[in-house]
């Protein structure tokens, strides 16, 4: 079997990315395999470079805007990259000179 005939992408084996230069939310949305733009609490935090917990605790405390799926029995966080991406560039405020 050639390459070209191949139905495997060279990036995708088995859901999961092997080689190639890309950022992490190119790499949580290629092994997602509904291609929608919300993210688990799991991709959120690997986008984020942090842990789950950390994650959940923050959206808790509204740290970061989250959104809870209705009609479940248990909370189940979703997250948009834009979200998450607005948490990391928060407005750079000034301190005063005199002030260290």
């Amino acid at each position: 079997m050639t390459r070209e005939s191949s139905s495997v992408s060279p990036f995708v084996i088995r859901g999961q990315v092997t080689k190639g230069q890309h950022s992490p939310l190119a790499l949580i949305l290629m092994n997602n395999l509904t291609a929608t733009p919300w993210l688990t609490s799991r991709e959120a935090a690997s986008y984020l470079r942090i842990e789950p917990r950390t994650l959940m605790l923050w959206a808790r405390q509204g740290k970061i805007k989250g959104y809870t799926l209705s009609g479940t029995r248990r909370h189940v966080w979703r997250f948009l990259p834009s979200d998450l991406d607005a948490m990391l560039t928060r407005p750079f405020v000034p301190c005063d000179k005199g002030v260290a």
